[in-house]
C-alpha cells in the first residue's frame, strides 16, 4: 500500500527500510506518506482505509484534517456551552 501511495516500486520501500541510499525526494515522499497514513488511520480508528494511490491518500488526509477540525470545534463548543451555563448560574445567584 505504501509503495502504491507514493508511486514507487516496492523495492524502493525495502531500500528505505534497510537504510539503503535513496534520493532525498524519494525519502521525503515515503516519510510524508507514512505520516499521512498514520494520521488518517489514527483519525478514523478502528477503521482501516485502503490508501493505495496518491489521490486516495491525499483525499483521505484532507478528510481526516476536516474531521479533526470538526471534533475540535465540537469540543470547543461544548466547553463554551458549559462555561456559559456556569456563568449564567453565578449571575442568577448574584441577582437573587
Amino acid at each position: 500500500m505504501l509503495a502504491a501511495a507514493v508511486e514507487l516500486d516496492c523495492s524502493r520501500i525495502s531500500d528505505y527500510v534497510k537504510h539503503r541510499p535513496l534520493s532525498a525526494e524519494r525519502v521525503q515522499a515515503i516519510e510524508d506518506a507514512v505520516e499521512q497514513i498514520a494520521y488518517v488511520w489514527d483519525t478514523f480508528a478502528p477503521f482501516k482505509i485502503t490508501l493505495d494511490s496518491p489521490e486516495l491518500l491525499n483525499q483521505a488526509f484532507a478528510e481526516a484534517q476536516a474531521e479533526r477540525t470538526r471534533r475540535i470545534q465540537k469540543d470547543a463548543q461544548a466547553q463554551l456551552d458549559q462555561a456559559m451555563g456556569e456563568a449564567t448560574a453565578v449571575f442568577n445567584l448574584n441577582l437573587s
